[in-house]
């Protein structure tokens, strides 16, 4: 078993610290971008990974397309089902981690982390999917990221279920105006929140 984090934000990887050592004796690795936080929290889950002989693979960025300063998504590792994107230097932590895409025999799905919607569409699209279902995992907890565009979505995707993975916090996550984008994206279909509905699985 093998986990990836999309960056190094305390709520994106601070699970680790929570497992028990029936489930550290499963996980072989652990896919984390290389730009590490020089933090204590940090440096628990390090030394609770390498004590229970867990491998902590850093991917570092990926090559910017041209000269371009902007980051972009880039698909850096494929294989059967997954593809890992890894974002192009810049400073911002949230937009220059890791998506992770899986494509199942139905649907397309896509785990995003903080990035922007802007950018996930544009990484996505790259792949060639031929409109299949998209499973989106709303990124940042349904607060700001970049502009979620409903028409932009549905062009490239036959259809799409939005779930946002949110609990108690002080941000406002998620926001009025993002579920109103997200509901567009599902055709009016109410959304999943997993503060409200609790954990959600899906069959792709």
């Amino acid at each position: 078993v093998s986990v990836v984090i999309s960056h190094w934000d305390v709520d994106h990887f601070h699970a680790l610290l929570e497992l028990q050592p029936a489930e550290l004796a499963k996980l072989r690795a652990v896919f984390v971008p290389s730009q590490v936080p020089n933090t204590q929290t940090y440096k628990q889950v390090h030394k609770r990974l390498t004590d229970n002989k867990v491998v902590l693979a850093a991917l570092p960025p990926a090559a910017s397309p041209g000269t371009s300063r902007a980051i972009a998504l880039m698909p850096v590792w494929q294989r059967s089902i997954f593809t890992v994107f890894r974002a192009t230097p810049g400073r911002s932590r949230n937009q220059t981690g890791i998506v992770l895409g899986i494509r199942g025999p139905r649907e397309f799905a896509l785990l995003t982390g903080d990035h922007h919607y802007e950018k996930v569409l544009a990484a996505a699209s790259s792949l060639g999917h031929g409109q299949p279902s998209c499973v989106l995992v709303a990124p940042h907890h349904g607060g700001l990221a970049g502009r979620p565009s409903a028409p932009d979505w549905l062009a490239a995707f036959s259809s799409l279920t939005t779930p946002i993975s949110c609990g108690s916090n002080s941000y406002g996550h998620p926001m009025a105006a993002i579920e109103k984008e997200l509901k567009a994206m599902q055709a009016g279909a109410p959304i999943l929140r997993t503060d409200v509905a609790g954990t959600w699985t899906r069959t792709l």
